[in-house]
């Protein structure tokens, strides 16, 4: 998480510095980009592990999606 959490700061000090805030345009397709995008995969890749390793994908699958229809209930109320 600490090497996700780097490259992230590295990602957005550079867009900044560049005066590119949005995240929309092939602009962000450079070196910090790929690294983050490689973090990711490996906290992914790390996260799908332990659920192994701890037997409980069933669980956390459950939590996700509890978790996912609060926020989903939020920002339609947010809306109304």
């Amino acid at each position: 998480m600490a090497e996700l959490t780097q490259a992230i700061n590295k990602f957005w000090r550079k867009q900044l510095r560049c005066g590119k805030v949005s995240l929309e345009g092939a602009g962000f397709r450079n070196e910090e980009y790929q690294n983050l995008v490689e973090e990711i995969a490996d906290v992914e890749i790390m996260l799908e592990q332990m659920k192994v390793f701890m037997d409980c994908e069933d669980a956390v699958t459950e939590v996700v999606e509890e978790k996912l229809k609060r926020q989903i209930d939020r920002i339609t109320k947010g809306k109304a």
